[in-house]
């Protein structure tokens, strides 16, 4: 369920569809919405690598949106404050994130920031393809192969760091 926060209720112009909820969201227009994208692209561009303004536009004009780069770039920094839903949606696609996440309330957008942060972790550590075809196992699977990645550490005599 898509939460949206008071402020944006109160303060709405018109409700749009959101194309992945069927509800309806209300966007508001000024500073508040704008620094709620630009806060959301920032992150965005320090959590998921390869990105750049250039990248960005490129694949929105592929996607039938064209934007250039500075106008990404100014979205970015808060300069420019309103895109069309169209570039939101586009712009949410191009990051693999929900459409909401550029637009939704604080909670909603924390949940979408543990995912991508945890995803950062696990590429950085190498392992991410084996836990995306570890995530596919039944509970006994997981256990046994939790089970062998531990005496692996152990024999590898790997201390346990964050309680992992």
């Amino acid at each position: 369920m898509l939460a949206v926060d008071q402020s944006i209720v109160t303060n709405r112009r018109q409700p749009i569809r959101g194309i992945q909820t069927g509800r309806s969201v209300f966007l508001v227009g000024g500073n508040e919405r704008g620094l709620r994208i630009s806060r959301r692209l920032k992150h965005l561009y320090e959590t998921v690598p390869g990105f750049t303004d250039d990248r960005v536009s490129r694949d929105l004009a592929t996607r039938g949106l064209p934007v250039s780069p500075q106008y990404i770039q100014q979205l970015r920094t808060g300069v420019r404050n309103n895109p069309t839903v169209n570039v939101l949606y586009g712009i949410a696609e191009v990051f693999g994130v929900p459409s909401t996440y550029l637009i939704a309330d604080d909670d909603e957008a924390k949940r979408v920031e543990d995912q991508l942060a945890l995803l950062a972790v696990l590429k950085k550590a190498g392992v991410t393809a084996l836990a995306l075809r570890a995530a596919s196992l039944g509970p006994e699977a997981l256990h046994w192969l939790t089970e062998q990645v531990e005496r692996e550490r152990r024999r590898a005599g790997i201390a346990d760091r964050d309680g992992f």
